[in-house]
């Protein structure tokens, strides 16, 4: 038994520095951690069964087609997110454009941003903000077609649905 617990020491010496060898694939690194664990598991197993070689050999291979299946199947292209598609990424633009818009201190920044974030991706987020500085700058017409846009790429736009609500009221 005292034999079998010598093993371990190397086995977790092992265990410990492969996932450090950069210049491996992530299938090399599994069958090397999966190998080494199996071979001190299947050590163990055999000294309690009286055949330490064996159970070594038996674990060892074992356990590296284990760990090379499952780092194949985890297979993530060595961690790199995956490539966003153009519309995510013109997305989060304009998302990061509408957020400058609400934080600017001046209507012609926030018209600006608006206008960019519409470039970038039209959301009726950002036509119904340009339509509000529209109305605020009394410019009627300009800030009615902004809700109507805003409506036409979403119809339920609670927002752009009230602006418009307000201004055939105040119309009346």
């Amino acid at each position: 038994m005292r034999r079998s617990l010598l093993l371990f020491v190397p086995i977790f010496a092992i265990l410990l520095t492969l996932p450090a060898c950069e210049s491996w694939s992530r299938q090399e690194k599994g069958m090397a951690i999966g190998a080494v664990g199996g071979a001190g598991l299947g050590g163990l197993i055999g000294a309690a069964a009286g055949s330490t070689g064996w159970g070594i050999a038996i674990g060892a291979v074992g356990g590296a087609l284990a760990g090379y299946v499952i780092a194949d199947v985890t297979d993530d292209d060595q961690g790199a997110p995956p490539p966003q598609s153009e519309a995510v990424s013109r997305y989060e633009e304009a998302k990061e454009y509408l957020r400058r818009a609400q934080t600017a201190r001046t209507h012609e920044d926030s018209k600006y941003y608006l206008n960019k974030s519409l470039d970038a991706y039209p959301t009726a987020d950002a036509y119904n903000n340009l339509g509000i500085i529209y109305l605020q700058e009394g410019r009627r017409e300009e800030a009615r077609t902004m809700f109507r846009k805003a409506l036409d790429l979403d119809p339920g736009h609670m927002a752009a649905l009230k602006n418009l609500e307000r201004m055939d009221q105040a119309r009346g």
